[in-house]
């Protein structure tokens, strides 16, 4: 599994280590490939079996190899939305229309034209998902066939979550709704502030809501659980088996109890935090507005590690983050503009040490 940061990464002293040379051995993650590049905007970032996919919003869509960050092939496709990846396939919101290209060759399959205003796209296995206007619409992968499309009476804020059959999108009402792999509305709550990006886990739903709170309800029938005040997310909490993670604008990150709501951790960042919190088997990636990221073991917040990135020291951004299990994936902004996309490979803790 690949992971997909928008950060930095430098160790303790700001030291930097370029790739191919000699890592410490105490560090759980090493740089195998850096690749720089140019565009207009920061580049979103996407994960596939055999591709890591940058969409811009004025520049053209790229697949790299993910093995050494070469161009594999681009398209003319300008997107101000994350596409997805599955099923073989690349899928990119552009100029209104929903474009499917081979993931391998990025061969055109099918398009279609939206409508409205939207939001997504989602994969899950033989379909795509999109929040099109007013309307939820899935589309079957293999040929852009319209599957189904229901009308949930507001506007789609983010783009869909799917968990299982279920799909959960977030509403400008605002709400959020979740329905069937069928369509079917199964439940439709009202909220008195805007929810923020979802996350699922254990039969809850949680979000950070625009009050500044962290949220969790109930995913069978959107009855309410908990909400744990003062805290104002950055980007979508992420859940482990026994935490609940927020990384918050105060430069903090904590762990709830995913049942109750209570505190069970919390740590002072040295940095501001960017968006794209990760989970990666026991660990949390965090990215940092400075450049760098934070590798912090999920049962011990207070056990971190620094990761230096492979680019000049006048970098001062992550613009996006990614991980897939055997490495994290990385897009970091120099003060110039230019871009440098890194491959982080993962050095299991037993022979780091």
């Amino acid at each position: 599994m690949a992971i997909a940061l928008g950060l930095l990464l430098p160790t303790f002293g700001r030291s930097v280590v370029a790739v191919g040379q000699a890592v410490p051995k105490d560090l759980p993650y090493a740089a195998a490939w850096s690749q720089r590049f140019t565009s207009q905007t920061p580049p979103a970032l996407a994960i596939g079996p055999a591709s890591v996919v940058l969409a811009f919003a004025r520049d053209p869509l790229q697949v790299r190899a993910p093995g050494t960050g070469e161009i594999m092939w681009s398209a003319p496709l300008a997107s101000a939305v994350p596409p997805a990846v599955g099923d073989g396939l690349v899928f990119a919101i552009s100029e209104g229309r929903l474009h499917a290209l081979d993931e391998l060759t990025g061969q055109r399959r099918w398009d279609v034209e939206l409508d409205g205003p939207s939001a997504g796209p989602t994969w899950r296995p033989d379909w795509v998902i999109v929040a099109v206007g007013t309307e939820i619409r899935a589309y079957r992968s293999r040929d852009g066939h319209l599957g189904w499309h229901t009308d949930v009476g507001a506007i789609a804020t983010h783009p869909a979550l799917v968990d299982g059959n279920l799909v959960l999108v977030t509403l400008d009402a605002p709400g959020v709704v979740a329905l069937d792999g069928a369509g079917a509305v199964q439940w439709k709550m009202a909220l008195d502030a805007a929810p923020g990006p979802l996350a699922v886990a254990g039969g809850r739903v949680y979000f950070g809501a625009a009050d500044h709170s962290l949220r969790a309800y109930l995913e069978a029938t959107g009855t309410f659980e908990w909400a744990f005040d003062r805290m104002e997310l950055v980007g979508r909490p992420v859940v482990t088996r026994r935490q609940v993670f927020a990384v918050l604008y105060s430069n903090e990150i904590r762990g709830v109890d995913p049942r109750i709501g209570n505190l069970r951790q919390m740590e002072r960042l040295d940095a501001r935090p960017a968006p794209g919190l990760t989970a990666a088997g026991s660990d949390l990636l965090v990215p940092l507005n400075n450049g760098d990221f934070l590798v912090m073991e999920s049962g011990n917040l207070k056990k971190k590690t620094r990761i230096s990135s492979p680019v000049p020291r006048d970098t001062f951004e992550i613009a996006a983050i990614a991980a897939d299990g055997s490495r994290v994936y990385s897009v970091s902004v120099a003060v110039s503009g230019d871009r440098t996309l890194t491959a982080f490979e993962h050095r299991p803790r037993a022979s780091a040490r």
